[in-house]
């Protein structure tokens, strides 16, 4: 379909939309133009679907709210995707699809991808409804990334864009006016910004290309760049001395933002952005591997949570999230258990990796093909199947802090840095490898764990010893003895939990409920201060989520974030009754820990304390 075709599709749906209100198809289009500009990854059909979910709907979702629905899903899934994985336990409504051209499925709950023109069916648009703002209530827990941190400068607002003047006198003028406002409230670079330009700008030399170093720039990483990122681009480069790079990127911000294309003097070449740092994910056919066991077809296999219930192990969900004391009864069993044998479980990126003599290739648990997370790494598996022979490894991709701290980004462990005083250190990727599942010509995913461990340590003590801190063979405690000093050295380490798996089970793709592979996570209770509650529209709740916090040292409430599930209906109406009658809630929550801006992380209700007062909850 055309996009004009798009186009008229979706204003007649926003016409539909909003029956009876006599909207003229310049109404139509005046709103959709609003809900872009507020929404800049909103295209037509995607609009289409939204109005279509509206005009199905009854009356129970009005199009701003699908579209708002929209926007929080689809950012919260493409920023967050394992964290709110997590959050929502798998659950194959919302985790159908991470891929791009799903995620508006996920975020308008129709669970499975249709043709644009289908509408989805009542009870799916109602339970796309509470999830899309189950969604939300957990986005806006999130710490939000334009709230000043002690000590530093707030980001600019990027949100608040300039509409570009209407008959400027040249390209120059227009282009100073659009910038004038960002720069005004300009302090220092985003430590996310800098961590770019520090890993991508200046090992390649793009700073010195002037508008053409910005072009390659955005040419390599830009791919659906939106225009507050442009912008912050184009204030680091200005900070750091190259005001040349910085109208580039200004330029590409004003086109973003007005849809008018500045005129640009660039070479017929661009600058060569190869340097020490990711390397672009190929396209992947490797013949030096089966065809059943080619990268993007095939799923990793994936733990889930446990815990001690009647008296033996039981696999659980996140919804039914396990207490403290009931995942430490489970890993005393797992520990006694000489079936299952124990792998730390680190905070990064699951990466299944493909070893080739000449091709390496990169898989993330959801299937899609990534590229290296370094070159290094790259070079290291190059030469272990140059030593061993082509092997498919598993294991996580995460990023370490001066004090071993583990990230799932280069930019979380370098803000890490900057905490501990040490922003000049570097910060490199490592791989973790658990296991072999293909080495010396063989499949082992139909043999046992206990093959595909040893073979995985054949290749990574060589690893290991070759390139230390870019490649790392996770340990595997086997004896009850190993077990229980994993345990401890995760726990004292503030690590987020182990992985057991029965050393005689053969390897099954995604999550498995038969108990062959689990996890125990380390969580934690704490008694925290209703502070507010979020509104919600949603049939049989009292409230969206709890706004919740403790007293700090200076005797105010510190805000923790918000927690939008644990809590049944009768909770709720209860919580919702003392907090309009004015009292100060006291609650136990238990949460997997904190958040690297001091947030709670995956935070779930437990109970209601009234035997506690608000001003004991201290930090």
């Amino acid at each position: 379909m055309s996009c004009e075709a798009h186009r008229q599709q979706a204003l007649a749906a926003i016409l539909s939309a909003h029956p009876g209100k006599g909207l003229s198809p310049a109404d139509a289009e005046r709103i959709y133009q609003e809900h872009k500009q507020a929404h800049p990854s909103l295209s037509y059909e995607t609009l289409t679907q939204l109005a279509g979910v509206a005009a199905q709907s009854g009356g129970a979702v009005s199009l701003e709210e699908a579209v708002e629905m929209y926007d929080t899903a689809r950012g919260t899934v493409a920023i967050d995707r394992e964290r709110l994985k997590d959050g929502f336990g798998g659950d194959d409504l919302v985790m159908a699809d991470l891929d791009d051209d799903a995620r508006t499925q996920c975020a308008l709950g129709t669970g499975e991808p249709s043709a644009s023109n289908a509408q989805p069916k009542p009870v799916a648009i109602k339970r796309g409804a509470e999830l899309a703002r189950d969604i939300s209530a957990r986005a806006k827990a999130k710490p939000s990334s334009n709230k000043a941190k002690p000590g530093k400068p707030a980001k600019v607002e990027m949100t608040e864009a300039p509409e570009a003047p209407s008959a400027p006198s040249s390209d120059t003028t227009a282009l100073d006016s659009f910038a004038a406002p960002y720069k005004a409230k300009f302090k220092k670079p985003e430590a996310s910004i800098l961590q770019r330009w520090k890993t991508r700008v200046l090992p390649a030399g793009l700073h010195r290309q002037g508008e053409a170093g910005a072009a390659a720039y955005l040419e390599r990483y830009g791919k659906g760049i939106a225009t507050p990122k442009v912008v912050a681009l184009a204030l680091c480069a200005e900070h750091e001395g190259a005001p040349d790079m910085a109208k580039g990127f200004w330029k590409k911000a004003y086109q973003l933002q007005t849809g008018v294309t500045l005129a640009s003097n660039l070479p017929d070449e661009l600058p060569s952005t190869k340097f020490t740092g990711p390397v672009a994910a190929p396209k992947i056919s490797l013949p030096e591997f089966p065809d059943t066991l080619q990268p993007g077809y095939f799923h990793t296999m994936q733990a889930v949570n446990t815990h001690f219930k009647n008296g033996k192990l039981a696999n659980t969900s996140i919804w039914a999230m396990p207490t403290p004391a009931e995942v430490e009864q489970a890993r005393e069993l797992l520990i006694a258990d000489d079936d299952y044998w124990g792998q730390p479980k680190r905070d990064g990126e699951r990466r299944a990796v493909w070893a080739g003599k000449t091709q390496n290739a990169y898989q993330a648990r959801s299937a899609n093909v990534r590229g290296a997370a370094s070159t290094e790494i790259d070079a290291a598996l190059q030469a272990a199947a140059k030593k061993f022979g082509p092997c498919t490894l598993d294991g996580e991709v995460y990023y370490p802090d001066v004090k071993g701290g583990e990230h799932r980004t280069a930019s979380q462990a370098y803000n890490e840095n900057v905490k501990l005083g040490r922003p000049e250190a570097p910060t490199p990727a490592r791989y973790a490898i658990f296991t072999a599942l293909y080495a010396d010509g063989k499949d082992l995913r139909d043999g046992t764990q206990k093959a595909r461990v040893e073979a995985g340590e054949k290749i990574g003590k060589w690893l290991e010893k070759k390139y230390p801190g870019v490649i790392e063979l996770a340990p595997t405690a086997r004896t009850k003895k190993e077990k229980a000093a994993l345990c401890a050295k995760q726990k004292a380490e503030g690590r987020e939990g182990e992985v057991w798996v029965k050393k005689d089970c053969a390897y099954r793709g995604g999550k498995q409920r038969g108990g062959d592979i689990l996890r125990t996570k380390y969580r934690q209770e704490l008694d925290v201060v209703v502070m507010g509650l979020t509104h919600t529209s949603a049939d049989k709740r009292g409230f969206g989520a709890l706004s919740v916090g403790v007293y700090g040292a200076d005797g105010k409430l510190r805000s923790l974030g918000e927690i939008g599930t644990g809590y049944n209906e009768d909770e709720q109406m209860e919580i919702l009754r003392r907090v309009k009658a004015g009292e100060k809630i006291v609650v136990t929550v238990s949460t997997q820990g904190r958040t690297e801006s001091g947030q709670l992380w995956a935070a779930v209700f437990k109970d209601i304390r009234t035997d506690k007062a608000p001003e004991e909850c201290v930090e």
